[in-house]
């Protein structure tokens, strides 16, 4: 769903660029930024087997990557960053989301006239 990606983009990018004087704030929201782009880019890995899981590999590998993070950069630091574990919190749950919005008619008829 190019659209979801597009949002939290925007937000954790925005996001990065307004604290970029704030160097733990901006860094890790650039890191999920980045992360937020994994599921596109895992469906292109050509692994027939990694494939055939279908959303347990696509939403997982950027889930296990952003929890890993997490618990590194607690364990690192001594304590949670905030915005960290929010942006975390915020792209984990859009995948679910991103999966109960594919299936609906509605976003079938959008993505219909958004590609014709």
């Amino acid at each position: 769903m190019p659209l979801a990606d597009l949002v939290l983009f925007v937000l954790f990018f925005g996001l990065a660029t307004y604290w970029r004087k704030r160097p733990a704030e901006h860094k890790r929201l650039m890191l999920l930024t980045a992360t937020n782009f994994l599921p596109p880019a895992a469906a292109r890995v050509p692994i027939p087997f990694l494939l055939a899981m279908g959303p347990w590999w696509l939403f997982g590998l950027p889930t296990v990557l952003t929890l890993a993070a997490l618990v590194f950069d607690t364990w690192r630091n001594g304590r949670v960053n905030r915005v960290f574990l929010a942006g975390s919190i915020v792209l984990i749950a859009s995948f679910p989301i991103r999966i109960m919005i594919a299936g609906t008619e509605t976003w079938m008829q959008f993505a219909q006239w958004l590609t014709s």
